[in-house]
């Protein structure tokens, strides 16, 4: 049934994976791409690895970006979202995984979404601590949340391609918290309703910790003062 669904929509949409590695971590990137290879059952996707170490053969599997530090992460990751064929686009850290299900279930989901809604989230599972693993289940789009506790509301976020590059991309001056920076632009310019949320465990990933990172409270602060705060 799923797949006929699919078939319905002419195979689903085309979903751009950001495969994140700035650390040069070639066992987290391996993991991640045998992942996307052997255990994901959504097969609409490209899949762009951004490694500060890219490991040789790679490219035979994924298109291959080496970061460079001299130039800002944004700013590479929107030259290439420029030049890539996909509806939507999602970043996903190097060493996580995607349930087998997961992009399918989303893929189903996301032309579903009102029109205003440009970016949507699913549910995930975490690993909390050691190899204890939790269920992440994030409520339907709640800024306050978004705003108070942006490591657990804000990573593997699927974007409209189009209107990402209407709004000129990533920002550059957002240092790594540029995804948040985006989130926010978007509800500033749409609303609330800018962001669907998928009632469906996407993938499992490292709990993100929560640190008094400089670079997401300046996003925040200059969100609050955009809204008159």
């Amino acid at each position: 049934l799923i797949d006929a669904h699919l078939t319905s929509l002419n195979g689903g949409p085309r979903i751009g994976i950001f495969l994140m590695d700035q650390t040069g971590d070639a066992v987290a990137v391996e993991r991640t791409l045998r992942n996307l290879e052997e255990v994901n059952l959504y097969r609409s996707i490209a899949i762009v690895v951004c490694s500060a170490q890219p490991s040789a053969g790679i490219e035979n599997r994924a298109s291959v970006v080496e970061l460079d530090s001299g130039q800002g992460l944004a700013q590479t990751l929107n030259r290439h979202i420029a030049d890539m064929e996909s509806d939507w686009i999602m970043l996903m850290k190097a060493g996580s995984e995607l349930l087998p299900s997961g992009l399918m279930l989303a893929a189903i989901e996301l032309p579903t979404l009102p029109a205003q809604c440009t970016a949507a989230y699913a549910d995930e599972i975490v690993q909390v601590k050691g190899n204890e693993m939790g269920l992440l289940l994030r409520p339907d789009f709640n800024l306050d949340l978004l705003l108070s506790s942006p490591a657990s509301m804000s990573p593997h976020w699927l974007y409209r391609r189009d209107t990402l590059l209407e709004h000129g991309g990533f920002s550059s001056d957002s240092g790594d918290a540029f995804e948040l920076a985006y989130q926010l632009q978007l509800v500033e310019q749409y609303g609330l309703g800018c962001a669907g949320h998928i009632s469906e465990p996407l993938l499992s990933a490292s709990a993100a910790a929560s640190t008094d990172d400089t670079a997401q409270r300046n996003v925040i602060l200059r969100h609050l003062q955009a809204r008159g705060f």
